[in-house]
């Protein structure tokens, strides 16, 4: 049995439109007698408080706009499927106040609504400690080379020092490069480019494969990202180079090295040149290697965290779907709870957390 549904004015929630201000209006740093203002930026899938926040005069912003806590934030002029279809406007696209307002959604009875927002919880629950073990995974490589070899800046070992051209070689030329228009969700090669993914996409064609050897380094001139590569890629469009450590160079210790270089934001200017400025230590190589050792273990390690992170996500991504579709009903979770409970007792098991039965057990 569907839900019956109800828009968003009819006693749901209140629509409050965002504060309205102009570049003349804004500041960049806390100051009494002004207020941080989130823009589209800090809306994602959590809400981002702590960077590219602008304040403005506290007059700007009246009682209804202050944030409060269990409100929801939307940003209606963002590039999702629902505002996509929904806006209008030639420039910045926005949902209208009436459009939002009148939005249908499932509504069941309230005894129903905490059922489904205990599941939910639950899931979520799971969500949160995994990224919380996925910055945790993320400290310990880093840590491991400072403690191994030091900050290579200060170079406090004492180590030799070598020129970005005696530490590698830049191999991008002579490789074909494929626009992201070109990019597929599956296919024979993962494509690499300059963006926060590891694999930006996929080709069919191997043709156009890298020809160096591997692994290699790729940086992203614009975005100065860089990505340890050890399986055939085709590069992505414009701005990535691809660096190959020269022989007596671990290539896992020189991905380490980068990624804890300082290299100074241009913007969206190209960045290759400040790279090809630095400095690289060269330890020994049995210590490099050494290293390299850790790291693989590490590194497979993380592989395990991936697989369980991207099963907890599609444990809330069904849950949502039904929740919201107006499907994650008593029969549905008759029918589905205690395969849903079983994954969820294994992903717990895996981050080496209580399960929903073993907390309930300690209430």
């Amino acid at each position: 049995m569907m839900w019956p549904t109800a828009q968003l004015s009819q006693g749901i929630a209140d629509v409050v439109r965002g504060v309205t201000f102009s570049q003349g209006d804004i500041i960049h740093e806390s100051r009494e007698g002004f207020l941080p203002v989130l823009r589209a930026g800090n809306i994602a899938e959590r809400l981002e408080t702590e960077r590219d926040l602008v304040w403005v005069p506290d007059r700007f912003v009246s009682d209804r706009q202050r944030l409060r806590k269990n409100d929801i934030v939307m940003c209606t002029s963002s590039g999702k499927a629902w505002r996509d279809r929904q806006a209008k406007g030639a420039n910045i696209q926005n949902i209208r106040h009436s459009e939002l307002a009148n939005l249908a959604m499932p509504f069941p009875a309230k005894s129903e609504q905490s059922r489904i927002v205990e599941l939910l919880d639950e899931a979520d629950r799971l969500r949160r400690l995994r990224r919380e073990a996925d910055a945790k995974a993320a400290r310990i490589l880093p840590a491991l080379f400072l403690k191994m070899f030091g900050d290579p800046a200060a170079n406090p070992m004492g180590w030799s020092i070598a020129s970005f051209a005696n530490t590698f070689d830049d191999t991008t030329a002579g490789n074909e490069k494929l626009q992201s228009s070109q990019f597929l969700k599956t296919g024979k090669i993962a494509v690499v480019d300059q963006g926060q993914s590891q694999i930006a996409g996929y080709s069919d064609d191997v043709s156009i494969a890298y020809r160096g050897k591997l692994p290699v380094i790729a940086f992203g001139d614009h975005t100065r990202i860089f990505k340890f590569i050890d399986h055939p890629f085709v590069l992505g469009a414009d701005g990535v180079r691809v660096l190959t450590p020269k022989p007596k160079v671990n290539p896992l210790f020189a991905y380490w090295h980068c990624k804890l270089l300082n290299i100074p934001s241009a913007g969206y200017s190209r960045h290759f040149k400040y790279l090809k400025e630095k400095s690289f230590i060269h330890p020994d190589e049995a210590l490099q290697n050494r290293f390299s050792e850790l790291t693989k273990t590490a590194m497979s390690q993380t592989s395990v965290l991936e697989k369980g992170a991207a099963k907890v996500e599609q444990i809330f991504s069904v849950l949502l779907d039904n929740a919201f579709s107006g499907q994650l009903t008593a029969k549905w979770r008759e029918a589905h709870m205690k395969e849903l409970l079983v994954e969820m007792e294994q992903q717990a098991r895996l981050l080496n957390l209580p399960s929903p039965i073993e907390q309930e057990s300690l209430a």
